[in-house]
């Protein structure tokens, strides 16, 4: 006797997912059907996959990217599969952190813009020393040795250093 198939409308319905949600599913492999028609091209699907189906929903529902739910659903370790769910717990931590502060300057600015004393002031003209490189991310700390290391030069060579120290 085999399982009976459920089509993506009524798969959709028990599951609270839309069909272009369990087609996009489907497309990237987050969720494939069980069966498609080749002639009509009908997805069908089975009632053991609603529990991927509802995870699916919760986690989006709790804001996780696709990529991380799929993670998530391929990881046969439940370990592995709390650490991934911590981490996502921990970024939405930090994002909730970062929307509080917003929320409490908004609160401050809504009771009254801040005001700002402005005052003009003629400053000294001054002489700037600019050394420029450019390198891949992984050598950013070797090429700012260099670049230091040029503009003490630099500034030795002007009679701007004293004993390694910048005279003023």
């Amino acid at each position: 006797m085999h399982e009976e198939l459920l089509t993506i409308g009524r798969f959709a319905r028990l599951c609270r997912l839309s069909v272009k949600q369990l087609r996009h599913y489907d497309e990237i492999g987050l969720l494939a059907p069980v069966r498609v028609d080749p002639a009509t091209g009908y997805r069908y699907y089975a009632a053991d996959q609603a529990r991927d189906a509802l995870t699916i929903a919760l986690l989006r529902e709790l804001d996780l990217p696709l990529a991380v739910i799929g993670e998530t659903l391929t990881t046969a370790e439940p370990h592995v599969r709390a650490k991934i769910l911590r981490s996502e717990r921990d970024r939405l931590a930090a994002r909730i952190r970062r929307d509080q502060g917003r929320l409490r300057m908004l609160t401050r600015v809504a009771e009254g813009l801040p005001s700002y004393e402005v005052t003009l002031a003629q400053e000294p003209g001054r002489h700037l020393t600019v050394v420029r490189a450019t390198c891949a991310a992984a050598d950013v700390g070797k090429a700012v040795g260099e670049c230091v290391g040029r503009l003490m030069g630099v500034l030795g060579a002007a009679g701007l250093l004293r004993q390694g120290h910048l005279v003023r």
